[in-house]
């Protein structure tokens, strides 16, 4: 019998103890996506607003539960103190919606282009959700 160094048979050992736990978890099953909660749009692009229309713009976003469990939108957190966010607080169960409203107060914009950021908290995956509020402000004349 050739003797193999202690390394080579531990080597050996610890692969094929990994390839039997990896082929017993494995099962029968395929391979699935982990289910998430996502939401209908990640940008909300009001293009050009005219200055004088309107003092707020108010962009809807919508989460989707497609998890097995109800999850909670934990906060909002807007980009900037132009924004405000209101968001459902109940539990959103499996297979519904909640909406995350964020009001952009606008009236002492100058005209440009404006990107505004908010970022939604869950207690699921993902638990950070990134969302823009994006528009033009211009002047009447335009």
């Amino acid at each position: 019998m050739i003797k193999q160094p202690l390394l080579t048979k531990r080597g050996t050992f610890v692969a094929l103890l990994c390839s039997i736990i990896y082929t017993s978890a494995m099962g029968d099953e395929p391979l699935s996506v982990a289910k998430q909660v996502t939401v209908d749009k990640e940008t909300c692009d009001f293009g050009n607003v005219v200055k004088a229309s309107t003092d707020t713009l108010t962009a809807s976003f919508t989460i989707i539960n497609n998890t097995d469990d109800p999850i909670l939108i934990l906060q909002v957190v807007p980009g900037c103190d132009c924004t405000i966010a209101a968001w459902t607080k109940e539990p959103i169960a499996p297979s519904k919606t909640g909406v995350v409203t964020a009001n952009v107060y606008i009236k002492d914009a100058h005209p440009a282009k404006y990107e505004k950021g908010i970022t939604i908290y869950t207690n699921s995956t993902p638990q950070r959700i990134a969302c823009q509020i994006k528009y033009t402000i211009v002047d009447q004349t335009e």
